[in-house]
């Protein structure tokens, strides 16, 4: 069986899934005739169906002059098996410009300061990398023994948009950080 240890994201006003504060927004960038280079809209998108009740369909064109694939919604609408212009579902996202070298770490913000999980554990995360420039995403797992270790790194995307990442892993004990 499978159970929900912790579970984050950033639709509420003060909503926040980490210790630090991040930039909170709904996008990052505009529809041009560039591949984006920043999310343009939030990971529900492609996790809750739009307004008709269905799910976007992506990758799709935007515009036939646009050679590239978008897996976004443009400006709040997408297209659906039913309607090409469909209500996206809305929601927010944390943002965080990188550069090369650039490094910051954020732990996961709980109730009692860590999860209250061990043994074999399930980490489901979603992410927007951009392609320009080199970055690098590490998931870092601390015991309550003070025991650090790296359980997932991430260097690029499969494609221009959210992308899902699973990661299992083993926890020593109840506590420990992400």
């Amino acid at each position: 069986t499978t159970q929900v240890l912790y579970q984050c994201n950033f639709d509420g006003l003060a909503d926040t899934c980490f210790t630090t504060t991040i930039l909170m927004t709904q996008a990052v960038g505009v529809v041009s005739g560039l591949v984006p280079n920043g999310a343009l809209s939030d990971v529900s998108s492609i996790t809750k169906p739009t307004a008709n009740g269905e799910m976007c369909i992506l990758p799709y064109k935007v515009l036939s002059t646009y050679n590239w694939d978008m897996y976004f919604c443009n400006k709040g609408f997408c297209p659906t098996a039913s309607n090409p212009n469909s209500t996206c579902a809305t929601g927010r996202f944390g943002t965080l410009p990188l550069a090369n070298s650039n490094k910051r770490e954020f732990q996961l913000k709980t109730e009692t300061g860590g999860v209250n999980g061990k043994d074999q554990q399930c980490l489901t995360y979603y992410y927007y990398m951009g392609n320009v420039g080199q970055k690098i995403i590490e998931i870092r797992k601390e015991e309550v023994s003070g025991e650090s270790v790296i359980i997932d790194s991430v260097t690029s995307s499969p494609f221009n948009g959210w992308a899902m990442h699973r990661v299992s892993f083993n926890a020593e004990a109840p506590g420990y950080k992400v």
